[in-house]
């Protein structure tokens, strides 16, 4: 899927979509690995979504949560750990 069509529907569902580190490269791919990078949103205040690239991996014991990607941090509002 590539980035424009991510961002129409994020539009259609009312939701700004933001790509504050530039437009990510939407690679089609058969899996993601746990070191992969990878698109994910992130819920911003005010209701908006980053549409950034971040490393796919759940946080260690004692990790900043607010650092990682994952299901975990990718599901969490801001500032949640």
């Amino acid at each position: 899927m590539d980035a424009a069509t991510i961002n129409e529907d994020f539009a259609a569902a009312g939701v700004e979509l933001r790509s504050p580190e530039g437009t990510p490269n939407i690679a089609a791919r058969d899996s993601i690995r746990i070191t992969d990078t990878a698109p994910i949103i992130r819920m911003v205040e005010g209701g908006a979504g980053d549409l950034v690239q971040r490393r796919w991996s759940w946080p260690g014991p004692g990790a900043d949560r607010s650092t990682t990607s994952g299901p975990t941090a990718a599901n969490s509002p801001p500032g949640a750990a």
